[in-house]
Formats: C-alpha cells, structure tokens, sequence
C-alpha cells in the first residue's frame, strides 16, 4: 500500500465503503489477502489520490457498482505498532443505499460479498466491528467519529470532531 507522511510519520490509507441497502445491511467483502477477514469494500489511496476518489474506484472495479461518497464517516488511526508495518490512517465514507445489484466476482478473484444486519457482526474482527459500529452511529448522528490513537474501544456514540480534524487535505503525499 502506498504511504504517506505529514511532518512526523508516515502511514497509509485506506478508503471504505459504507454501502447499504433499503433495509440497512451493510455491503462486507472478503478477499484472500484481507488479514481480518470480512471488511466493508476498500481501496487504498495512492500518493497524490483523494481518498474519496480512491473509495469509488474500489467499489466500481470490485463490486461493479457507481457510488459517490459523500462524507467520513469515521476515521480510524492504527499506529504501526498496531500493525506490526507502516501506521495507517482507515477513513469510512458513506456511499449511499444501493440499487443496483452487486456484481458477482469470478473465480479467479477469489473474493466474496455478502449483506450482514446489526446481528451478523459478532465475527468479525475487533477492529473492523467498531469501525462498522461507529459508521452507522456516525450515520444516525450526523458527526463524524474518530478513533483515538490507543487502542480503540466501544463508546456510546460518535465523537464530534472538527471538519479540520478529519480532513485528508492536510495530507502532503511525497
């Protein structure tokens, strides 16, 4: 995954799709290389890439669906010690409900979709949970949520936090 850095560190970043259904199922994918296992669709911004274009590439060439995300939903920092790599910076974007169907992969991508309820999120990974349960909290309040920089842990709700706070634009990528 590319990397970059601000003044201090470098990291990388990843963009996930929050995509829905009129019943609110969340879009979860799983490919062989996804250490978690199930994750919500994801790319990776390259050096110089908006996140939000990086997000809607993912989902076009993945999963054969147009989205426009619309907003960070939450953002979740891993340090590198969380990792065992490079820090990374995961930003969840709301992609709206879907109404197309999504395409089926083939064999050779080894990859897989499903739809999972507020219910089916039991095995997933830790970390992957809270950053789907801090998006639909994130999506009901209206406020982004970010994650602090130790390990995370469930809150009641979203954290407000300042447009400036989350904004990707105070990324430099060299």
């Amino acid at each position: 995954m590319p990397e970059h850095h601000t003044d201090d560190h470098e990291y990388r970043i990843a963009a996930l799709a929050m995509i829905r259904r009129p019943d609110q199922s969340i879009l979860l994918a799983q490919a062989p290389d996804n250490a978690d296992g199930w994750d919500l669709v994801a790319g990776h911004a390259q050096r110089g890439e908006d996140p939000a274009g990086a997000c809607a590439s993912a989902v076009q060439q993945t999963t054969g669906l147009s989205v426009a995300p619309s907003r960070v939903l939450a953002a979740q920092y891993l340090p590198a010690r969380a990792l065992d790599t490079t820090a990374a910076l995961y930003l969840v974007f709301d992609c709206g409900v879907a109404e197309e169907k999504v395409q089926q992969p083939t064999p050779e991508e080894e990859r897989t979709f499903r739809w999972a309820g507020p219910h089916d999120l039991d095995g997933l990974a830790e970390r992957v949970r809270q950053r789907i349960v801090h998006a639909v909290r994130s999506l009901a309040a209206g406020a982004p949520y970010l994650s602090p920089h130790r390990r995370p842990t469930m809150m009641a709700g979203p954290q407000p936090v300042g447009t400036a706070s989350c904004s990707v634009k105070q990324v430099t990528a060299t």
